[in-house]
This record gives structure tokens, sequence and C-alpha cells, in this order.
């Protein structure tokens, strides 16, 4: 329970066998209360020395004593609304809201979490008649932990491309796709690239079955399911894990990888935009499938391991041709109507 000075009471309750939370555990954890009462005071002293005048229930806070705002007021009142205007966060849970805000302010730097105080003094300011104050928050923090300028390059993607809550800042068939069926496009805080896929794969899943994968021009069927090989594909097909170090959203992983027998570490290239390169495509994945093989026989030790996992052979090659060409970049123009014209995907019909 929150009061003006801070923690004033904990409950604690065991999700695992106590997920209603009907029992109260606090008291037979003292060590433990204590901790968290000592972490959640931390972060509330230290958002409340920059935002000290906090709403009470039962209380309003009046707005700007004048309709005309100051320059810099406006300024602020128009980024404050574009902020409650994006999604709320992966994972948010509004049933779990305030140890998710914990936890999340806890993770940022002192000041960010200052930076987060003085936005909400603005927004309690400013726009004081919210639908959820507690969402509005929730938002602001993460524009704050999200990097501020990457939200105002993407606001400005919006603005220019006119497609509401554009999140990427790429420009290919691909991350069209991506955006329409809201495919997670990064690794979150210490995920794999495997549990990256496993998301996606998921994603893809709920889609399928309920015939709801959209597709734009470009995205058929054999570049689909190459994507898929690109990441994963479970049973008894291919199993490619491709992304193991070509990790979207930039399709590299930034580190050196030993690629042919008995050859230096070289950094992993970007799959994007191999066709303007001039690449190769097909000789390219030739040339990985043979490296898989001299890894997995046992002539090659020193390629890098991820070799040893690949399972694609040549009839996988098509697909996954298909795929990398739609990393391509566009104008801007065409990657507008990419999304405008996209269309239902139906996988069920084998």
């Amino acid at each position: 329970l929150m009061k003006q000075g801070g923690v004033d009471r904990v409950q604690l309750f065991d999700l695992a066998s106590d997920l209603s939370q009907q029992r109260d555990i606090a008291a037979q954890n003292p060590k433990l209360v204590a901790q968290m009462k000592q972490q959640a005071n931390a972060i509330f002293q230290s958002v409340m020395a920059d935002a000290p005048e906090w709403e009470q229930p039962g209380e309003t806070t009046p707005g700007p004593s004048s309709p005309e705002l100051s320059p810099d007021d406006r300024e602020l009142a128009d980024l404050l609304t574009r902020i409650d205007q994006t999604e709320l966060p992966e994972g948010y849970d509004v049933g779990n809201h305030q140890p998710w805000v914990d936890r999340r302010m806890e993770s940022l730097e002192p000041e960010q979490r200052a930076r987060i105080g003085r936005l909400w003094k603005a927004k309690r300011r400013l726009q004081p008649k919210m639908e959820n104050a507690g969402m509005s928050f929730v938002r602001i923090l993460e524009y704050v932990a999200g990097g501020e300028k990457d939200f105002e390059k993407k606001a400005s993607m919006e603005t220019e491309i006119r497609i509401h809550r554009l999140a990427t800042t790429k420009r290919s068939v691909f991350d069209a796709f991506s955006y329409l069926n809201r495919l997670p496009d990064r690794l979150d805080e210490e995920e794999t690239p495997d549990e990256l896929s496993g998301r996606i794969f998921s994603r893809l899943a709920n889609q399928e079955g309920r015939i709801l994968l959209k597709a734009p021009p470009g995205m058929d069927r054999q570049a689909y399911e190459g994507f898929k090989t690109f990441l994963r594909s479970e049973g008894d097909g291919s199993v490619g894990n491709c992304a193991a170090c070509h990790t979207p959203a930039d399709f590299t992983d930034g580190k050196l990888h030993v690629v042919s027998k008995g050859g230096p570490a070289m950094p992993t290239p970007s799959l994007r935009n191999l066709v303007k390169r001039r690449i190769d495509l097909r000789k390219a994945l030739l040339h990985k499938l043979e490296t898989s093989r001299q890894k997995q026989s046992g002539t090659a030790k020193n390629i890098s391991n991820a070799y040893s996992v690949m399972k694609l052979n040549e009839r996988d090659i098509p697909g996954l041709v298909a795929f990398l060409r739609l990393l391509a970049d566009v104008p801007d123009d065409r990657f507008r109507k990419l999304i405008l014209n996209a269309k239902v995907l139906n996988t069920l019909d084998e």
C-alpha cells in the first residue's frame, strides 16, 4: 500500500499455491518483506524527488490556468498525447500493475526515473482527465525506458508514411509482413535467438490457426515457408536455425564466426539487401550447406558451432531464396502500399 511517505504495508502471496491471492503470508516472511519495502521505497523516493505532487483519491488536479498554453507547454502536451497513443508494452498485465512497474523502474538508471517523474508531473498538470492513469504512467515509463530518440524517429515515420503505430524503421516486404502480424522483431533482455524464434513461431501459429495471417504483396506461400525454415521448423522438417546468427531485426548478431574450413573468424553480415549487393543467394546457401556438413562430419572443428545444428538440404533453398529476397528495402510510398494491399494468406489448404 503506497502512501505519501512511501510504502506503508506489504502483502505477500505465494502464486504457486494461491493464485487467487487469498492468503497473505507477509507475517511469515519478515526478512523478504523488509527487503521488498526497502526496494519499493527507494524507487518511490527517486520518482517523488522530481514529481512530489501526486493526486490523492478523490482529488482533481486543475488544468492550466489559461487555455492558451505557452509554446513549451504546447510542445510538451503534444508529446504526452503521442505517448498516450502508443501500445502498452508486451508482457504488461493490468491486473499485476504495481509489481510490473516496480520491476521496470528498478531496472532503470536514476536519471531515467527522474525523467519519468518530470513527465508524470507534467501529465497531471496539463492532461489531468486520463481514462486510466496507471496505463498512462506505464506508457510514459516505456517512452523513457525505450529511448526517447527512437520514439521520436518512429513518430516522424508515422507522420511521413501515414501508418499508425509503425514500430519499425526498416523498409522491406518482410518488415511490412512483421508489422501486419505484430511479430516480435528483436531480442528481449537476456533472451536467446532460439527463444525469440519460439515467440515468433507462437505468433505465427496463432495467426495461422485463426486464418488471420496477413501477407503483403510479395510474401507468397513459398517465401513464408522459407521464413519458417530460416527460423526453425519443428517435427521432422528442417531445423534451420539461421536466426541463431542472423537474428532479426538487423539479421546479424554482430559477432565473429568461422564460416569456412581453415578460414579466419569473420563478422556476421546482415542479410538485408543481399539482392542489391548482387549476392548470388543460391550459391551462398549451397556454401552454407556444405559448411554445415563439414562441421557435422567432424572434419572442420574450427567452424562455428552454429553450423552443427543446421539440418537444411537442397529442397529448402528455393524457399530460403524467396524469403531473403523480401529483405530488400523499398521506398516509403511502396512500403505504405505493401501494408494497405495485404491479403490473408491461407496456410490450411494442405
